[in-house]
């Protein structure tokens, strides 16, 4: 008999939704603030991987294999159209860059997100995922390591995001059932009663029985259903993450993937609390606010302070120079998201050459300024629109100069200009910018509408 969809899950990826929310800690994934956003999908999927036997078979045909690391395939994120009130983007712009500015102008908000900002965001993303597919899943430990940006004639002016995920699981929302105020139990990994039929009880109950322990420790007992009967007890050391054993002292899940609970050394807990997760994720409803996507014609393209045509569109990509999940040996998942070297970026518009500024930057090792400005034709207030604005204040152009090819039609350059720091201030629209790249938005969203 084939395994149904669960939870409400149609099977249909185009009700796909997601939120996300900031992460203070590695490993410890965010539980509140979270804001929906509007995303054109880009898989984020487990990926369990296989490992080969070392052993010589009768015959030469292959034996089982034995299982691998879970992987998680962070991948392509693709939020779609550049929109100034996407939360989403902004919390990945914020990730990306690590530092960011927030000013709020009373009747509008500017958000400044570079290297050299004021504000350090938070190192990490915990994103809620629901393809309508498999089980709703957290990913936790998410760190946006590049961005990629395009457009072209009539197409999206859109954005991606290069993203390394450490874990996931699939558990749903945790209440208190016994006792009131007490800070909630965190669980992570997976076990076989995630999968379980929607009329199946297999969620997981945790009770406090000892925490006079605490700050250091506690005694709790633990269940699967609500039918079974508490009666093995283990010592939980708070602070971090410890193994869970079921009513009868048995694993949970499997010792590669078991299933474990974290509470920090300052959680509030009494003698008698119960807690309950459920085993599964629910399907939320989002709240999306009002779109402002911008078209790629509301952008313009300024190189040394003129508008410059671009007449097949240009791709701006920005990555970190290293960037990876380093896996641990140990259990089926287990990674940490690191990046590291430069932020480096690069702006490649192609062109019908109708001048030599490019050109003659290229032999002489010329820097130029670069701004691209886009701009909503709706207003936040009276006179000031939804804006994305891009600026790379000292670009060098690199690419072979101009060469007629055979036939002699080639009019077209598409110099890879490469992002550095200015060496003085340079200024736009009323602001400085000393960095090698900035990315402006102006919106109607405050900094708790973003981040929660």
């Amino acid at each position: 008999m084939p395994l149904p969809f669960l939870s409400g899950a149609q099977g249909d990826p185009i009700r796909l939704q997601r939120q996300v929310a900031a992460q203070a800690a590695l490993g410890i994934p965010a539980i509140a603030d979270f804001v929906d956003f509007r995303s054109n999908a880009g898989p984020m999927q487990p990926s369990p991987q296989e490992v080969q036997r070392l052993v010589v078979a009768a015959g030469g045909a292959p034996l089982p294999s034995l299982p691998g690391k879970t992987v998680v395939e962070g991948g392509l994120l693709d939020i779609g159209d550049i929109d100034p009130s996407n939360k989403g983007m902004l919390q990945f712009l914020a990730n990306l860059y690590g530092q960011y500015l927030y000013i709020d102008n009373t009747t509008w908000h500017r958000w400044r997100f570079g290297l050299d900002e004021a504000t350090a965001a938070a190192p990490f993303l915990t994103i809620h995922n629901d393809n309508d597919i498999i089980p709703r899943t957290r990913f936790k430990d998410v760190l946006m390591s590049g961005a990629t940006i395009t457009a072209a004639p009539n197409e999206n002016f859109d954005i991606q995001f290069q993203a390394q995920v450490g874990n996931y699981d699939f558990f749903g929302a945790v209440s208190q059932e016994v006792g009131s105020g007490s800070d909630l139990p965190i669980l992570e990994r997976t076990f076989d009663g995630n999968w379980a039929l929607d009329a199946t009880d297999k969620d997981i109950y945790i009770r406090v029985d000892d925490a006079s322990g605490a700050p250091v420790s506690v005694d709790v007992s633990v269940k699967v259903s609500s039918a079974a009967v508490y009666s093995a007890t283990q010592t939980i050391i708070l602070g971090q993450w410890n193994r869970l054993y079921d009513e009868s002292g048995a694993i949970i899940g499997t010792w590669a993937e078991q299933p474990k609970v974290y509470w920090s050394t300052a959680a509030s807990l009494t003698d008698t609390d119960e807690f309950k997760i459920l085993k599964r994720k629910a399907r939320w409803t989002p709240s999306l606010g009002v779109e402002r996507p911008i078209a790629s014609v509301n952008g313009s393209f300024f190189l040394n302070g003129e508008e410059k045509r671009v007449e097949g569109g240009f791709e701006i990509a920005a990555e970190w120079e290293n960037a990876e999940v380093f896996q641990d040996t140990f259990q089926k998942q287990g990674g940490t998201p690191e990046r590291s070297g430069l932020f480096r970026v690069t702006v490649t518009p192609t062109q019908r050459i109708t001048d030599l500024d490019v050109q003659n930057a290229i032999h002489e090792n010329l820097e130029l300024s670069l701004v691209i400005d886009a701009q909503t034709d709706s207003e936040i207030v009276a006179g000031q629109p939804y804006r994305a604005l891009m600026v790379f204040p000292a670009v060098k152009a690199y690419e072979p100069m101009y060469g007629a090819e055979p036939g002699a039609t080639n009019r077209e350059q598409a110099p890879t200009l490469i992002a550095g720091v200015p060496s003085a201030t340079f200024n736009y629209g009323g602001m400085s910018f000393d960095t090698h790249s900035t990315i402006v938005i102006d919106n109607d969203l405050s900094d708790t509408a973003v981040f929660g």
